[in-house]
């Protein structure tokens, strides 16, 4: 989709609570080898407490990121809300959430698409402002909170800290601005997970991962070939040359370098491969919220006039690439 600076990004909010889960703790109780956990690069996760739930911290979100960006609430015309547990929250927590934090005519919407939810957001709100004359200012929100008792958080190469996320997208200039979102997907790949749900907050336990959801080879050739395809179509659609110089970082999922090995390492074109940064050391995954974690930190070290990359991808298999361009427009970022 070609965005083509029409579009800028203008607030971000990062919300982590203040309780964590240590990786020791996972190691003595065989969630992780020792091995396994070597292929992170953060020590602790952020873990809800019991007076810290999604809700609470997603409104806490939304009104760091219009705080920033300058914008009332009853501005936004468009809120996206992304998460991907399944909790005790109800049908109503979208709707909820844009009422509370004051924009009470946005049509407010939901997207479920696990760990790339935020991305797919994104996109959704950009083709939404870009087609829609009536609305300057869409939200787009994360928002996961497992708590202390969910004891999965470490499994599948991913470190889960419970988290809210949230951007403002508009049509006025911002310090970043949007020159390209592609998406690719492989739904082929929902017939090689199990059943069960992962992501449950209770009923799981640590039981050990079933060989059948160890990725084949195939199906990782598939996920590596989808990651790259947008690669390569959003630059194109940016007007970028994979290659050109002005592009300085290429940011990625925040989750496990042995994860980020399986998919990246080896599989981008050889100007971007020495500019690929994994920031997960500052946070961990935050579910749904890597994506707008790492514009944030775009926000914050981006020189003007430089390009950056951001991929993320999510089981399903949908993957996004998002190519930022950053201006002269000034503005602070709330983590």
């Amino acid at each position: 989709m070609r965005v083509s600076g029409k579009l800028s990004l203008q607030g971000f909010a990062v919300v982590t609570p203040l309780g964590g889960d240590p990786l020791s703790r996972a190691i003595d109780t065989n969630v992780l080898s020792a091995a396994e956990a070597a292929h992170f690069s953060f020590d602790t996760l952020p873990v809800a407490t019991a007076e810290e739930n999604t809700e609470t911290m997603a409104i806490t979100a939304v009104r760091r990121a219009l705080a920033v960006a300058g914008v009332a609430p009853e501005d936004v015309g468009l809120l996206v809300h992304s998460w991907v547990a399944d909790t005790e929250v109800d049908w109503r927590i979208t709707a909820r959430i844009a009422r509370l934090a004051g924009s009470r005519r946005a049509v407010a919407t939901g997207v479920r698409q696990l760990c790339n939810g935020g991305a797919l957001g994104l996109q959704f709100a950009a083709a939404y402002l870009l087609t829609e004359p009536r609305v300057e200012h869409s939200l787009v929100l994360t928002a996961d909170a497992l708590g202390e008792s969910w004891s999965r958080r470490w499994r599948h190469g991913l470190g889960l800290g419970d988290s809210a996320t949230a951007l403002v997208l508009s049509k006025r200039p911002g310090k970043l601005t949007v020159q390209s979102i592609v998406s690719g997907g492989r739904p082929d790949h929902e017939a090689t997970f199990r059943a069960d749900n992962p992501f449950q907050r209770e009923g799981l336990g640590d039981h050990p991962l079933p060989a059948e959801d160890i990725p084949s080879e195939q199906v990782v050739f598939r996920m590596r070939s989808c990651l790259r395809g947008t690669v390569r179509d959003a630059c194109a659609d940016a007007g970028l040359d994979v290659g050109d110089p002005r592009i300085d970082l290429v940011l990625v999922n925040r989750v496990s370098s042995a994860l980020v090995k399986m998919l990246a390492e080896g599989n981008l074109p050889s100007g971007l491969a020495g500019k690929v940064q994994n920031l997960a050391e500052h946070s961990g995954h935050l579910f749904a919220g890597d994506l707008a974690a790492n514009l944030a930190h775009l926000a914050d070290v981006l020189t003007p006039g430089r390009f950056a990359l951001v991929l993320n991808f999510g089981a399903g298999f949908n993957a996004t690439c998002v190519v930022v361009r950053a201006s002269d427009v000034g503005g602070d970022v709330v983590g």
